[in-house]
Formats: C-alpha cells, sequence, structure tokens
C-alpha cells in the first residue's frame, strides 16, 4: 500500500503547500503500556516529515500524543541516517467537526497543526468532479 503514496500530494485537501511524499513510513512505535503511534507519517521531499492525523473530536491532549509521534519518528529516522529538515502536522477532521484549536503553545513547547476540516468541503460539487 505504501508504494501507492510515493510522489503524491496532499493538494486535494486544499495542502498545495506541503512537498510530495519520497516514501511512507511506519508508524508503529514498540513502547511499554502505551499506544504510541500515529495515523500516517510520511517522509517528504526536502527531508520534511509529515504527521497526518484523522479526528473526530477535539482534546489539548492530542497535542501530547502528536508530539509523541513526532519524536518517536525523528528517534527512528536518526537511527537511519535521516535527518529532518522540517516537521509538519495536520489534522484531518470528520464532517461534524467545524473548529478545534490548532496551536498548543506552554512556552517551553509549542505544536502548531495545519487543519482541515471536511466540513467545509463541497462534496457534491467534489462527488460530480470526480463522476465526470
Amino acid at each position: 500500500m505504501s508504494e501507492n503514496y510515493q510522489d503524491k500530494s496532499f493538494a486535494a485537501y486544499g495542502l498545495d503547500d506541503i512537498p510530495k511524499i519520497k516514501r511512507m513510513l511506519p508508524s508503529e512505535y514498540p513502547v511499554v503500556a502505551t499506544r504510541n503511534y500515529g495515523d500516517n507519517m510520511f517522509l517528504l521531499e526536502g527531508d520534511a516529515l509529515l504527521c497526518l492525523e484523522y479526528e473526530s473530536t477535539t482534546s489539548w491532549l492530542d497535542f501530547i500524543k502528536y508530539n509523541k509521534y513526532v519524536i518517536h519518528t525523528l528517534e527512528r529516522l536518526h537511527e537511519e541516517g535521516i535527518q529532518i529538515a522540517r516537521v509538519i502536522i495536520v489534522v484531518i477532521y470528520t464532517g461534524d467537526m467545524q473548529s478545534a484549536p490548532a496551536k498548543y503553545d506552554v512556552g517551553g513547547l509549542c505544536l502548531q497543526t495545519r487543519q482541515v476540516f471536511l466540513s467545509k468541503f463541497d462534496t457534491d460539487e467534489i462527488y460530480s468532479g470526480l463522476k465526470s
């Protein structure tokens, strides 16, 4: 499945400025007594890391888990000799979500997410385009 993502973009989500995917990364990390893997992790062109998450609710704890996912991925990539130049965190929210905090800032830790709200997409127009 991961081969299907290579050279693809996130333009369909309105994220035209995110580089194309070089490869999909594993997102499961063995950590004792915790679920510590993200929804999708991608290594992008320009040595950027994309953490792509899907949410149907919102909580400040989400920002903590995104940070864990990114840290574990950065550690693994460092072991492979890959240095990441930039981290992008994108959260795609289900159709019933209208808004959510995009930033978690407690001074020494600040996480900024890019957000995609499926509720803001014109699904009739998208369906019509796909159908034609």
